[in-house]
C-alpha cells in the first residue's frame, strides 16, 4: 500500500441494493469504540460514481480514489458493468475506507459501495445507482472512456453534476463524439 492510499476500516460485506444503508450503518457502528470514547466519523461532500469495465480496472480505480478522499471526502459508488457478460449477475458489497496516514491514524473515513452488474442485470445499474446516492450531495460521474451513446452512460450522465473523462485516448472520432455529447447536454448539468 502506498502512502495516501485508502485502507479498509470495516468490511467488505455483501449487501442487497435495498439494504446498503443498513449494512453501512452496521459497519460504522462496528468502528465506534465500546467505551463510547471517540467516535468513528464519516465525511461526504459529494457522491463519486466511478465506472469501470473489469475487476482489475475497479481495483486500479479504487487506488486512485484512496489518494483523493482525504481532500475530497465522498460516498464512493464503484461500478463494474459489462452488459455483454454471461451469466448475468448483480452483486453489491459495502465497506468503510479511510485515508492512510504516515503514523497509522485515519483522518477521513468514507463509504465505498461496489456494484457489479453483468449481462442483462447491467440494464438495472443506473436505477441501482440512483437508489444508492447520498441525498442532497452533488454527483460526480467518473467514466474514463465512456460509450457516449450507450443507454446506461446517458442515464447516469443525465443525473451527474460533473462528468470526468479521459480524452487523451479517445482519438479524433471519440473527441468529436464527446463534443457532440457536450453540445446536446448544454444545460445546468453535467459539467464535463
Amino acid at each position: 500500500m502506498s502512502r495516501n492510499s485508502a485502507v479498509t476500516l470495516a468490511g467488505p460485506k455483501p449487501a442487497e441494493v435495498l439494504t446498503v444503508d443498513h449494512q453501512l450503518e452496521m459497519l460504522w457502528e462496528s468502528l465506534t469504540p465500546q467505551n463510547g470514547e471517540g467516535v468513528a466519523s464519516r465525511a461526504s461532500v459529494a457522491n463519486l460514481v466511478a465506472m469501470t469495465g473489469s475487476a482489475a480496472e475497479a481495483e486500479a480505480t479504487s487506488e486512485v480514489i484512496g489518494r483523493v478522499i482525504g481532500r475530497n471526502p465522498c460516498r464512493v459508488i464503484l461500478l463494474d458493468i459489462d452488459p455483454e457478460a454471461d451469466p448475468p449477475e448483480l452483486r453489491v458489497e459495502v465497506q468503510v475506507i479511510g485515508e492512510a496516514t504516515p503514523f497509522g491514524e485515519h483522518r477521513v473515513s468514507c463509504e465505498e459501495i461496489r456494484l457489479t452488474a453483468k449481462g442483462f442485470a447491467a440494464d438495472h445499474a443506473p436505477a441501482a445507482v440512483t437508489a444508492l446516492l447520498e441525498a442532497d450531495l452533488p454527483i460526480v460521474l467518473w467514466w474514463p472512456r465512456p460509450p457516449l451513446k450507450r443507454g446506461d452512460f446517458l442515464r447516469l450522465a443525465a443525473d451527474a453534476d460533473r462528468l470526468i473523462v479521459d480524452s487523451a485516448g479517445m482519438g479524433r472520432d471519440g473527441l468529436l463524439a464527446l463534443g457532440e455529447f457536450i453540445d446536446h447536454s448544454r444545460k445546468p448539468r453535467p459539467s464535463v
